[in-house]
């Protein structure tokens, strides 16, 4: 019932946060199910499924309340009652009754959330190690991809090719960005009808790859990405589960939001000096990834960056960061040590939450702490005093 910025410290509270509370209370009375917490949907939002026996407009409306960007959502309690009993009218042979009943429930607990106005610990379940996608048999090793051929425009000077089960993006301009529906597992993206056919991507001369372009990909073995490339889209490749290994050119300044995040045959990766910015969820859940040296020039490291990376054993933070977000490496259980260099001033709420490997840190005078920054793990803290915000 908790969304996402009642994790951050400096996150923004408002009615909004109420919001999403209620919306999932109404989801728990209408469907007997628990939503799945707001951490955990970036990976595989449960949300759409609950509702799909609900009818459309309502299932819809509760949607909304429970998008994880707050200004999506319904701003206060009359936005949210207005859309529920317009959603009613349209859907006459849906149980009023029944959804007024909840109403009344649900609008009790708004005020009991009005009255408390708490940030509630959120509980993270340690992931024990195991995957749903073995490392060492991606889902491609006994498949025979189809030969597709097909192309067309794919953004500003951009062009995409389909020939032999490898995807060539090619041009001079700048690639489209698009949207994944997970409602119907759809994506706007021109080829992704035939992303199961897709086994090699080639970029070449564009500037950007866009958001969710290559998302589910999941026979993709191989990834060419040219120096003309500077940023890399929010979920650009999440949940290509067979790729390894992947080389980012030095072009490249900024890699978005889950741009890798659950790509859990990935063992290695090189993040180039260029990028200054180790985005939201990055490279969470890249279960296979064993090490990471994050290079000097980087100020943060964002939520989510590293989180349930289970084989991830070595990190190294360069001198140059200066934060280090919310659960940025919680649940990384194979993490043995780590060094925080002098440079952090901040380490955010549960940052290292779940590590249970570790077994010592020191972390300099001048850092600001939070004091679950180390929740569930072993670590026995030197020279430092906790700060709570």
């Amino acid at each position: 019932y908790t969304p996402l910025e009642q994790y951050d410290p400096d996150g923004k509270i408002g009615p909004w946060t109420d919001i999403y509370a209620l919306s999932a209370t109404f989801v728990r009375c209408m469907t007997g199910q628990t939503p799945p917490p707001s951490t955990s949907r970036a990976m595989k939002d449960g949300i759409p499924e609950l509702l799909r026996p609900a009818p459309g407009k309502v299932g819809a409306a509760l949607r909304k309340g429970l998008a994880q960007n707050p200004e999506e959502r319904y701003q206060n309690i009359t936005e949210l009652r207005d859309a529920l009993e317009k959603a009613v009218r349209t859907k006459p042979k849906f149980p009023k009754v029944a959804l007024l009943s909840v109403v009344i429930v649900a609008v009790l607990a708004l005020g009991a959330l009005y009255m408390i106005r708490t940030r509630p610990k959120p509980v993270i379940d340690v992931d024990d190690g195991e995957t749903t996608n073995p490392v060492n048999k991606p889902e491609t090793e006994a498949e025979t991809l189809p030969d597709i051929s097909a192309d067309g425009e794919c953004g500003e000077d951009s062009w995409w090719t389909l020939e032999e089960n490898e995807l060539t993006i090619s041009g001079s301009g700048t690639m489209a960005s698009y949207k994944y529906n997970f409602d119907n597992d759809t994506c706007d993206a021109p080829w992704f009808e035939y992303r199961d056919a897709i086994s090699s991507v080639r970029i070449q001369g564009i500037v950007n790859i866009g958001e969710y372009s290559f998302y589910r990909c999941k026979n993709l073995l191989t990834v060419e990405i040219s120096d003309s490339v500077e940023t890399i889209g929010e979920h650009a490749f999440s949940n290509c589960t067979a790729f390894t290994d992947i080389t980012i050119p030095d072009s490249v300044t900024q890699i978005g939001s889950y741009a890798f995040s659950n790509c859990t045959a990935l063992t290695g990766i090189i993040i180039p000096d260029s990028v200054a910015q180790i985005d939201t969820g990055a490279f969470s859940h890249c279960t296979a990834l064993t090490g990471i040296t994050i290079p000097d020039g980087v100020t943060e490291i964002a939520w989510y960056a590293f989180s349930d990376c289970t084989a991830l054993a070595s990190v190294t933070i360069p001198d140059t960061v200066l934060q280090i977000g919310s659960f940025a490496f919680s649940n990384c259980t194979s993490l043995t040590a780590i060094e925080i260099p002098d440079s952090v001033m901040r380490i955010h709420s549960q940052a290292f939450s779940g590590c249970s490997t570790l077994e010592s840190v020191n972390v300099p005078d001048r850092t600001s702490l939070a004091d679950d920054a180390f929740d569930d793990t072993t670590t026995v803290m030197q020279e430092v005093q906790p700060i709570t915000y």
